[in-house]
């Protein structure tokens, strides 16, 4: 039970970051004082000739955490999967 909450609270985490951050860069969530990343990437937009890195560093961040969450979520769902097929085996013996 414990394996399975956490191979959808890992798959979960990339599209929720990438739905909240959406949001928080159309205007739809939190609001300028509060740091989000997607707002960061708003406010960097403004800025994106003088200085790129404003937008960049955190749709790279963005980029970086949901890949990072999917890895995750798959080495979760293979190791659960490997323990699955030992399991069988034994049962087989």
């Amino acid at each position: 039970m414990g394996v399975q909450v956490l191979i959808l609270a890992s798959a979960d985490i990339g599209g929720v970051l990438l739905l909240t951050s959406s949001f928080d860069y159309l205007g739809l969530g939190v609001q300028a004082p509060t740091p989000s990343w997607g707002l960061l990437i708003s406010e960097g937009q403004k800025y994106v000739r003088e200085a790129p890195y404003l937008a960049l560093i955190p749709g790279i961040a963005i980029f970086l955490v949901v890949i990072g969450a999917n890895l995750v979520s798959q080495r979760f769902t293979s190791e659960r999967e490997l323990s699955t097929l030992r399991r069988r085996k034994k049962a087989r013996a």
